[in-house]
């Protein structure tokens, strides 16, 4: 199974931001107590750009309470690179993202046509209202959890 993971779903994990923390831990520690064995987990070019933007921001420290410092957000950026498979975004991908009408929010349209490149079998996301999409399915990291329990 291919899993394209949005950006939102790393920030609960390296943030710790409830409710969803707990069942992305548990979808991560998974993926590497098996291997990638029951399934393989994919981010784009544009998530490791936005991640390192987003850990270091000022809002994460008005929100969280806590600075995070450039040493730890980089290691977070490591990890994700060396866990999960990379899509490069290509003009095709940003053509189809930037003219795709079912997305007001052009971000999760590049994320998107990267699940589309590699035909993912679902996108995880902890906001399933900004993927409108019929070809792909989209899952809460909770549902993921519930729905395939075996895995963990």
């Amino acid at each position: 199974m291919k899993i394209f993971i949005d950006i939102n779903v790393l920030l609960d994990f390296y943030l710790g931001r409830t409710p969803n923390y707990r069942h992305v831990s548990k979808i991560i520690k998974s993926y590497i107590k098996n291997n990638r064995m029951y399934y393989n987990c994919y981010v784009s070019s544009h998530t490791i750009s936005t991640l390192l933007y987003c850990l270091r921001s000022p809002k994460v420290f008005k929100s969280y309470g806590y600075k995070i410092s450039n040493d730890i957000a980089l290691e977070f950026v490591n990890l994700t690179l060396k866990l999960f498979e990379v899509i490069p975004e290509n003009k095709s991908i940003l053509h189809n993202s930037v003219n795709n009408p079912d997305f007001t929010d052009k971000e999760d349209a590049i994320q998107y046509e990267c699940a589309k490149e590699i035909h993912a079998d679902l996108i995880l996301t902890s906001n399933i209202k900004d993927f409108k999409t019929k070809d792909i399915t989209v899952m809460t990291p909770e549902e993921f959890c519930n729905k395939y329990s075996r895995f963990f």
